[in-house]
């Protein structure tokens, strides 16, 4: 698609149509070349970038790349599922009747979009039981990103987990997708999550809540708001 359309800029179509189909493979292709918009385009999720005028074997050997590249992702999608379907993750085992409740309530939950909360003492396996909702979740083809909240700084724990635009605090020099942003679509799983401030716990529940997350803007500025297509299930542990 070329960058400079009557109606539609090639950038916006790209953004709709991965919105559409996100595994979409695109070529922007343009005579108005700049590096901000070559950036831009493959942060957005373009195979690749070409410059005007370009030979035909060109255009011709990337699109042969591009489609090669699908063919790998598809056939990676399909081993790993039948890897799954071959050796069926079974994170949990046990017999009696209170671990068979646990399996029962796990069932239940995986295939929906809600918030999980585990709970329970030391070594009785909540993070088993996380793994095991992902499992048998919808979204078990997308990574679990595991964010141990113990182990990051108070002073940085938002940044990490919300993101933030360039310019909201001294070193911040470009904008930083945060990890709930990163895990949509998956699972987020916030390990002992109630070892975070209460501002942090709460910003994590109207996160869930709304199904949105703000990064941390320049002071003055407010919040951005950065909205994700399917909320992703955290899912929360403590002690």
């Amino acid at each position: 698609m070329d960058l400079k359309m009557p109606k539609m800029g090639g950038l916006d179509l790209l953004r709709q149509i991965k919105k559409i189909q996100p595994d979409t493979s695109a070529v922007i292709m343009t005579a108005y070349a700049t590096i901000e918009t070559a950036v831009e385009a493959i942060q957005e999720g373009a195979y690749d970038y070409i410059t005007k005028p370009f030979r035909r074997e060109r255009i011709l050997l990337t699109i042969d790349k591009a489609l090669q590249w699908r063919r790998m992702v598809f056939e990676n999608i399909a081993l790993r599922e039948e890897l799954v379907q071959k050796n069926p993750a079974r994170p949990l085992i046990g017999s009696s009747s209170a671990i068979k409740s646990v399996m029962e309530q796990i069932r239940q939950v995986a295939p929906t979009h809600a918030t999980v909360l585990i709970t329970g003492p030391s070594g009785t396996g909540k993070e088993l039981a996380a793994r095991a909702v992902h499992q048998l979740s919808l979204r078990k083809s997308i990574s679990m990103i595991t964010v141990n909240c113990t182990a990051i700084s108070e002073n940085v724990i938002e940044s990490e987990l919300f993101g933030h635009v360039k310019g909201a605090f001294t070193g911040a020099w470009k904008d930083k997708k945060g990890l709930v942003e990163e895990a949509d679509g998956g699972t987020l799983f916030l390990d002992e999550i109630g070892d975070l401030g209460f501002p942090c716990r709460q910003n994590c529940c109207a996160c869930c809540r709304k199904g949105s997350t703000n990064r941390w803007a320049a002071p003055g500025h407010g919040m951005q708001i950065s909205g994700l297509w399917q909320p992703p299930i955290m899912i929360w542990k403590r002690t």
